[in-house]
C-alpha cells in the first residue's frame, strides 16, 4: 500500500523518463530474478512478470503510435533495440531481444515458453490499448 501511496502523492513528480532511465538494467536486477525463480519453482511462466518483460521490450521500440518514448539508456542498448525492432514479426522481435545476453546475462530464449508468450504480449500491445492488451494476454494464457 505504501508503494502506491507514493505515486498518488501529487507533490512527488514521477516522470516517465526518470522511471525508464536504464530500464533494462533495472529490470535485470530487480525483476528478472523473480521471473526466473518463479519458473524454477512452479515450472510455468509468471504471467504478470512476463507481460512486464514484453512491455519493456515494446517500450524500446521508441514510440507508441505517433508519440515518441524517451529512451534514456546506454547507447549500445538503445541501438541494439533499434536493430531488433527493424523486424515486424513479434516472434522474431521476442527471440532477438530475449537471446541478447548483453541485456540479461543469459539467453532468456532458453526459458520454456517465454519467447512465444512475450511475442503474444507484444502483438496484443501493438494492436490494443495497454489495459485490453494485458487482459487479453492473461485470458489467453490462463
Amino acid at each position: 500500500m505504501k508503494f502506491f501511496d507514493r505515486f498518488r502523492n501529487p507533490f512527488i513528480k514521477h516522470y516517465q523518463a526518470s522511471i525508464a532511465l536504464y530500464f533494462v538494467s533495472k529490470f535485470k536486477v530487480r525483476i528478472l530474478p523473480s521471473l526466473l525463480g518463479y519458473v524454477d519453482i512452479n515450472q510455468k511462466l509468471p504471467l504478470n512478470l512476463t507481460f512486464s518483460l514484453a512491455s519493456l521490450i515494446r517500450f524500446y521500440k521508441g514510440s507508441l503510435g505517433e508519440k515518441p518514448l524517451p529512451l534514456n539508456d546506454e547507447e549500445s542498448v538503445v541501438n541494439r533495440f533499434r536493430e531488433i525492432w527493424e523486424n515486424e514479426d513479434h516472434e522474431q522481435v521476442a527471440a532477438l531481444a530475449l537471446r541478447e545476453t548483453a541485456f540479461w546475462d543469459t539467453a532468456l530464449t532458453q526459458v520454456d515458453g517465454l519467447t512465444s508468450a512475450v511475442a503474444k504480449a507484444l502483438w496484443e500491445i501493438d494492436h490494443h490499448d495497454m489495459e485490453t492488451a494485458y487482459q487479453n494476454f492473461i485470458q489467453f494464457n490462463s
